[in-house]
Formats: C-alpha cells, sequence, structure tokens
C-alpha cells in the first residue's frame, strides 16, 4: 500500500497472493462486480499508487 505500481510490484503482489490474475482499477474506472476467487485487484490512485488490495 502506498507504494507506486510497477510491473515488479504487480507481480510480486500476484505471487504472493497466489492469484492467477491481476486486475488495476484506476480511479473512475468501470469494474465488473462477479466474484473470482483467482484474481487480484488492486486500487491505485492518480498518481499510480496502490490505495487498496484485495481479492475478488
Amino acid at each position: 500500500m502506498g507504494q507506486p505500481l510497477t510491473p515488479q510490484l504487480e507481480a510480486a503482489a500476484r505471487v504472493r497472493a497466489g492469484a492467477g490474475t491481476v486486475r488495476v482499477l484506476k480511479p473512475g474506472d468501470a469494474a465488473t462486480m462477479e466474484l473470482n476467487g483467482g484474481r487480484l485487484n488492486l486500487d491505485v490512485d492518480a498518481r499510480n499508487r496502490v490505495t487498496d488490495v484485495r481479492c475478488g
């Protein structure tokens, strides 16, 4: 949390969470509400810093 999102950080977070995929959500992005237990969601702010991390 609070770190700039880089490809390396995204990959490390995916591996650490045991997720098959990563979805990055930027401010104003539309997101479907279907639950996907194999997906890691990373919310970022306007400066591309991670603000939230959750599975689904």
